[in-house]
């Protein structure tokens, strides 16, 4: 990624214009705009050549944290509830997340790193943070933890010069745990047969 390029001008791919779209068919079917508010959208869409060029075309149509593309860089506070941020969004070199009596939750499996480093500050003070990483970013847990949990289940990464995530801060009566998606093994579905050698 580009040192110091803004993430509203970072180059859109073609599955950041997809996600767009995706919310543009869901609006269409059920009546919150026509065919024609759909194509003209869609135009804008297709059209885009940078992120900061997509937000705009669905932020009448979803909640922020709904968003398909999402570019803000506000920590992620739960404070006496669920706070969570999810989906397609730009991650910056150090961002923030915390929980008092709620559950701050961070998905970055499909997440937009800005550096090849980044670093979480996440605590939890009688309160959870859950963040879940894509297989090969490497995941480095620091920080104090005072009755509480700081863990990941996470593997070393096996990718050279793998992206690193760096998670600091404190956990007090609380948790901070770091997972991955679960890899599905390939077992025999139960009720049918092992196939055997040579079969077809």
């Amino acid at each position: 990624m580009s040192e110091g390029v803004p993430p509203a001008r970072l180059r859109a791919s073609d599955q950041d214009r997809e996600r767009v779209l995706a919310v543009l068919r869901a609006a269409v079917e059920d009546g919150r705009i026509d065919l024609d508010e759909f194509a003209e959208r869609s135009d804008q869409v297709h059209a885009a050549r940078f992120l900061g060029d997509l937000p705009p075309v669905t932020a009448d149509l979803l909640p922020a944290d709904r968003q398909p593309i999402q570019l803000t860089f506000a920590p992620v506070l739960a404070l006496l509830r669920t706070e969570a941020r999810s989906g397609r969004w730009v991650v910056p070199r150090r961002q923030a997340a915390f929980a008092l009596l709620g559950t701050a939750r961070i998905d970055l499996t499909d997440a937009l790193l800005v550096r090849d480093r980044v670093r979480l500050d996440a605590s939890a003070l009688l309160g959870r943070v859950e963040i879940r990483v894509p297989d090969g970013v490497e995941v480095r847990m620091r920080g104090r933890s005072f009755l509480g949990v700081r863990f990941t289940s996470t593997r070393p990464s096996r990718v050279p010069d793998a992206p690193v995530l760096e998670v600091e801060g404190f956990s007090i009566f609380g948790s901070v745990r770091v997972s991955s998606p679960r890899r599905r093994l390939p077992w025999p579905r139960r009720g049918r047969g092992r196939r055997e050698v040579g079969e077809r």
